[in-house]
């Protein structure tokens, strides 16, 4: 039997997790290799008695699972409610009706071809065509005639879904709604190899969301026409508000 004087004081742990964690209603189903298992997430926050989550560098260090295994009573009791916190409720998982109306608002519509001002073909809410300036290749050729509001919106929701995969696919940490979104917008803007810098994708795993929405603001440059790097005031407001989205929890006003 895996770590014996752990396992005595289940029923403890699991009588205090009663109070703390009333909304668990299959505590009682649980084996003992499934509290184990709590042990193994490795994050920076878990939870409190109270529901509220902490941030602890301790955590960082040893993960979960030492916490199980070697911890006080108290501090087994904060990796299992740690631990189901993030099995329960793995935060958001897809953009929201604000995330996606962002998006849009940022990116403008526009229903003919053009060139955005990274230089690149685009229509509708920012969707790329192809790299480079409109010059008649045959990519173009679906909406030479433009597109209407509906298509446009249809593109914005592939492009958007393309965004959140890489989002659900490397962010490791469960995020409010409002971080999701502002990160889909990041992605959507920007592209996966902005989220995958290490500048951003390992604060963002460890916890340290003040850190990640620093960094954030700084991706406010695109190449001119002339391919000279230059800093847009355009992303330089979105990149300010997807910051406050992400830390503040706060979507603009001009939403509502």
């Amino acid at each position: 039997m895996l770590f014996p004087p752990r396992l005595e004081r289940l029923e403890e742990v699991k009588n205090r997790l009663r109070t703390a964690v009333q909304c668990f209603e299959d505590v009682d189903q649980w084996s003992s290799a499934n509290w184990i298992h709590l042990g193994d997430w490795h994050t920076t926050y878990v939870s409190g008695s109270n529901g509220t989550l902490l941030n602890t560098r301790e955590a960082a260090d040893s993960g979960l699972a030492d916490y199980w295994r070697y911890g006080s009573l108290l501090e087994m009791e904060m990796a299992a409610v740690g631990g189901i916190w993030l099995l329960k409720n793995k935060g958001a998982t897809q953009i929201s009706n604000n995330g996606l109306r962002f998006i849009g608002w940022k990116e403008g519509l526009v229903d003919h071809l053009y060139d955005c001002p990274a230089n690149c073909c685009t229509i509708g809410y920012g969707h790329k065509v192809h790299n480079g300036p409109t010059d008649g290749r045959v990519e173009e050729a679906p909406y030479r005639n433009g597109i209407t509001e509906a298509e446009a919106l249809e593109l914005l929701r592939e492009d958007a879904a393309r965004a959140e995969e890489s989002v659900r696919k490397f962010v490791k940490v469960p995020l409010a709604q409002s971080q999701y979104d502002a990160l889909v917008s990041f992605v959507f803007n920007l592209g996966e190899k902005y989220l995958l810098r290490p500048e951003i994708l390992t604060p963002l795993n460890n916890g340290d969301f003040e850190a990640v929405a620093a960094q954030m603001r700084e991706y406010c440059k695109a190449q001119n026409r002339d391919g000279v790097l230059v800093v847009l005031e355009g992303l330089l407001d979105r990149r300010a508000e997807e910051s406050e989205m992400f830390l503040e929890g706060r979507y603009p006003d001009y939403l509502e």
